[in-house]
């Protein structure tokens, strides 16, 4: 080898031996990763990136924290990562209220971090139930159906993501919670807080969200959610997402008063309490046009200042209230189908809760709610915090106003312009029951008290009618006298009221102004929560909310579906034929015949009383008394109308005591009952004999 050889080749090993000694010294090595933190498992292939880059898109995980959680956020930007949280599907929160019936059982899972059910502790379907039968109000009635879940949020294409079952990290719970149905095992304990709060948190789009529920506060039937979004790109961006809302409610009645109603209410003015509100029916929802895969299409509600959106049965009520009226942009009512499966393990008896709430296919009919969110020009590294009120309970005017003041016509009585009159009957039955004890005996009284204010309207229409028959005779021979001059027939007979003082709408006035009355003791008494399970004589009215359901037939009666002995339809029938036996028997024949054919009238509203709450029938029944008695005495008073004497009813086939003042809202068509004219026909016929 050749000294030139020799030296380039010490001079290469130098050159070698030099640059490894004082690289390390310029360019230090990078420094070993970090561990995770507790309860958090590393994910394989996880390189540090930061949020900048192009990442998939599920769950980060997220380690405790120690203190204020809900307060508390990473120093810099917290990645996406490809680790999945364990799926917890049954997280149990027990609300505990100052009273029994203010008690909940809430159930979360973190597939979106929402509600899976709700149970009332301190009611019962059926007072036959014990404790462990608590009232199920809220459940999972379809695979995947949950309420509060955010259901899409837009990327950065402006496209919408589904993430209705994306899956979080519990990251905090309220101490004494029970973790149930884990998919895996945990590799830490979640830890607890004595702040009453359950904590969520993922990683979507670059958008952290933690979901903060708090059972906190003096708010009863239910609790807040809290919901925070922080930027984690480096741009300002805008964020949209969907919330969902109650997603199903389980009907709590079978008559036809317990279909299923999807409300959605807004604010006229923002400075306004009383929010209009809008029904949806899920029938209605179940017809609605189909989409490209065959689903019905959602109604949507674009009204402003939306103050709550929720779902309601005949006495429950499941709410969603917007903590910044005016924010959400518009909710969205769709219709659920309860899945058959889910139907086929509740049984039969769940089913037949649903028999007004199907459809032609014999599909159980249901609704979900969402709306829209939308927050524009979020600043890189700045949370928006979004607050929402839940409520899950009676649908009772005064609990309802009590947890919000937006809530004042959650329940509809009847139409709206009755409704007021509904809940100041309601307000009255509350006290009077307060002192009687017995919710009937306070129905009964109201229904007196109410009779007893109208009497004088009645006793006006019955003295009109009276009057009416006193002048029938100079009617009829005026009718005779210018049967063929009609203008002229008119003119007489108004110049006869006026002399006579008679008003022929006398009679029909009076029973008008009754008829809101009617309707609003009618909804008060058929959607008042204060009926439900009251009992009013025990072993025989055992619920005032349903029918009284004697004993069972052991047969089922052919058309009318009817399987069951009712007393009160039966007792009501007696009472209707009893009063119109009453009524005066007219010797027109025309007339006659009209009342013959009244006579089917009792059996038909018996027929449709049946199946109604006894509370309603109840109702009907001492008013239909109260009318009798008070006929009776007012028609005893005013004496018989001229004509009706011994010599009026000796050429009379009827009897004198069934010619009598005609019934409230008599009139001119009723003149048929003046005995004069009977009287007239027989003259004619000794005439001609």
């Amino acid at each position: 080898m050749d000294s030139e050889l020799k030296q380039k080749i010490i001079l290469f090993f130098a050159i070698s031996l030099t640059m490894m000694a004082v690289l390390p010294a310029i360019m230090p090595p990078p420094p070993p990763k970090k561990a995770p933190p507790a309860g958090q498992v590393a994910s394989p292939g996880d390189d540090g990136a930061t949020a900048e880059d192009p990442v998939p898109d599920p769950a980060a995980p997220v380690g405790p924290e120690p203190t204020a959680p809900s307060a508390v956020t990473p120093e810099g930007p917290l990645p996406e990562a490809t680790s999945e949280a364990v799926v917890i599907d049954a997280i149990r929160i027990i609300g505990q209220g100052e009273k029994e019936t203010e008690s909940y059982e809430a159930v979360f899972t973190t597939r979106g971090a929402a509600l899976k059910s709700y149970k009332l502790l301190g009611y019962f379907r059926t007072p036959e139930q014990k404790p462990g039968e608590e009232l199920l109000l809220i459940d999972e009635l379809a695979e995947g159906r949950i309420s509060l879940a955010l259901e899409t949020m837009e990327n950065d294409q402006r496209r919408r993501q589904e993430i209705r079952g994306h899956n979080y990290h519990l990251v905090s719970m309220p101490r004494g919670t029970k973790l149930a149905d884990m998919k895996a095992p945990l590799v830490e304990p979640i830890p607890e807080n004595d702040a009453e709060e359950l904590i969520f948190q993922t990683v979507v789009n670059r958008w952290r969200i933690r979901k903060i529920y708090s059972f906190t506060g003096k708010r009863k039937h239910g609790f807040a959610l809290r919901i925070e979004v922080t930027n984690l790109s480096s741009t300002s961006r805008s964020l949209i997402y969907q919330l969902g809302g109650p997603a199903g409610i389980i009907p709590d009645d079978q008559t036809r008063f317990g279909a299923i109603e999807a409300l959605s209410a807004s604010l006229a003015e923002p400075e306004q309490t009383d929010a209009e509100v809008k029904r949806f029916s899920p029938a209605k929802l179940a017809e609605a046009d189909k989409d490209p895969s065959g689903n019905p299409k959602p109604e949507r509600d674009q009204s402003r200042d939306l103050t709550f959106i929720g779902l309601k049965n005949r006495f429950f009520a499941v709410l969603l209230l917007t903590g910044k009226p005016g924010l959400p942009i518009e909710s969205e009512i769709r219709f659920l189908a309860v899945g058959k499966d889910y139907a086929k393990k509740a049984g039969e008896e769940f089913q037949s809760y649903f028999s007004h709430n199907k459809d032609s296919d014999g599909r159980l009919l249901n609704a979900e709610m969402a709306f829209e969110v939308q927050e524009k020009g979020v600043q890189a590294g700045a949370t928006v915090r979004h607050e929402y009120l839940f409520y899950a309970g009676p649908a009772d005017g005064d609990i309802l106003h009590a947890f919000d003041e937006h809530l004042n016509h959650v329940v509809s009585y009847t139409v709206s312009w009755f409704d007021p009159l509904s809940r100041l009957l309601i307000w009255l039955l509350k006290k009077i029951s307060s002192v009687v004890v017995n919710y009937g005996l306070a129905m009964i009284l109201l229904t007196i008290l109410v009779k007893s204010c109208l009497h004088p309207l009645t006793r006006k229409a019955l003295a009109s009618g009276h009057k009416m028959q006193q002048v029938a005779p100079k009617m009829k021979e005026m009718q005779k006298k210018y049967a063929n001059d009609r203008a002229k027939l008119n003119q007489e007979m108004m110049r006869l009221y006026a002399e006579e003082g008679v008003n022929p709408m006398g009679g029909c006035l009076p029973m008008l102004l009754q008829m809101p009355i009617f309707f609003a003791l009618y909804g008060a008494f058929a959607k008042g929560f204060a009926g439900r399970q009251a009992v009013f004589i025990p072993g025989l009215i055992d619920d005032l909310s349903l029918p009284d359901n004697l004993f069972a037939l052991g047969f089922t009666v052919p058309f009318v579906n009817v399987t069951f002995f009712n007393i009160l339809p039966i007792f009501y029938l007696f009472l209707q034929m009893m009063h119109m036996r009453m009524q005066p028997k007219s010797t027109d024949p025309q007339v006659a015949q009209q009342q013959k054919m009244m006579r089917i009238m009792p059996f038909f509203l018996m027929f449709i009383f049946y199946n109604m709450p006894s509370g309603l029938v109840l109702y009907f029944t001492v008013s239909t008394f109260y009318t009798i008695v008070e006929h009776w005495l007012i028609k005893r008073k005013l004496g018989p109308p001229p004509g009706t004497g011994e010599a009026a009813t000796a050429g009379s086939s009827a009897p004198a005591d069934t010619v009598a003042a005609t019934p409230a809202g008599a009139g001119i068509g009723t003149t048929g009952n003046s005995p004069g004219k009977g009287k007239g026909r027989k003259g004619r016929k000794r005439k001609r004999k």
